[in-house]
């Protein structure tokens, strides 16, 4: 058996049954759904897509198949296919390697996996919800999968002022939200000395401050952060639209750091800041002076 529609299947060997691999299907007359799982009939990997390419590897470890909706699948193409940034790509294939961005949507959804059997540990990145997103695919990416997230466009190189904040489910700050600021989109405004830096990027304000008497120094890891510095602490705080924190902990890693004539021309970290020790903010910062205009593929 090589190609198959909406049922239940056994993989093996034999001639009525499906061999493993990778394959392939076109979602765009309705909803299609495809579920792998192991001789306990554990699921091993689950897939589904509203419109556009999907894909699924079918591994030695599995033993049945059940797929829904109108579908049919046949083992996946060698060959480039056609990629509208709507459901699933091989990346360095189907989707170039790069810096992607897009306006995205109150449902966009992007996720980028090792492969594409469908499970949640070979998700690598991943994010649901509204705001600009900026995806970086590498060779070691694996799988794209889009939906909602608007018109993609491809950057020329990796955004030299890059501002990105992901927020966990119980962050009072964002929400569980996640937004990215860059060159070219809303980029990131940068003031400061080696001791004291303030970075603003749409509504957020983000503030750094070094032990009192210090100045930050690159590869240096400060894990004591509070709301306000110290001989022994950093200083941190996140806020925006209206939300605040009382209390602050966290951790600062900072990267890079280069001034000139006092004030910060390079600064690269990342931080995380859990706000009144309910939820964490994920914060990363890549900043240096030169502008890029992003290019379309």
């Amino acid at each position: 058996m090589s190609s198959f529609g909406a049922g239940a299947f056994a993989v093996g060997p034999g001639s009525n049954q499906l061999p493993v691999g990778r394959y392939m299907t076109t979602a765009n007359s309705g909803r299609c759904a495809i579920s792998v799982r192991d001789a306990g009939n554990v699921e091993l990997g689950f897939q589904r897509s509203f419109a556009g390419l999907m894909f699924v590897d079918i591994e030695s470890s599995a033993r049945r198949v059940e797929t829904a909706g109108p579908c049919v699948w046949s083992p996946a193409s060698s060959a480039a296919q056609p990629y509208a940034f709507t459901g699933m790509a091989r990346v360095g294939l189907d989707v170039a390697t790069g810096w992607y961005t897009a306006s995205g949507g109150p449902q966009c959804y992007w996720e980028i996996s090792e492969d594409a059997d469908g499970s949640y540990g070979g998700v690598l990145d991943a994010h649901y919800g509204a705001g600009r997103v900026a995806i970086s695919l590498t060779p070691t990416s694996g799988v794209l999968l889009t939906e909602d997230c608007g018109t993609w466009t491809r950057l020329a190189s990796e955004p030299p002022r890059y501002f990105e904040v992901i927020g966990s489910p119980t962050d009072p700050i964002l929400l569980g939200g996640r937004e990215a600021f860059f060159t070219g989109y809303s980029p990131p405004a940068l003031s400061g000395t080696a001791s004291a830096i303030m970075i603003t990027a749409g509504p957020w304000t983000l503030d750094l401050k070094a032990p009192t008497g210090s100045n930050f120094i690159a590869g240096t890891q400060y894990n004591a952060v509070t709301l306000n510095e110290s001989a022994t602490t950093v200083g941190m705080y996140l806020r925006g639209l209206g939300r605040s924190c009382t209390n602050v902990s966290g951790s600062l890693r900072v990267l890079a750091l280069e001034t000139s004539g006092g004030s910060v021309t390079r600064f690269s970290a990342l931080a995380r800041q859990t706000c009144d020790g309910v939820g964490a903010a994920y914060i990363l910062i890549d900043w240096d002076p030169v502008e890029l205009v992003p290019v379309l593929p």
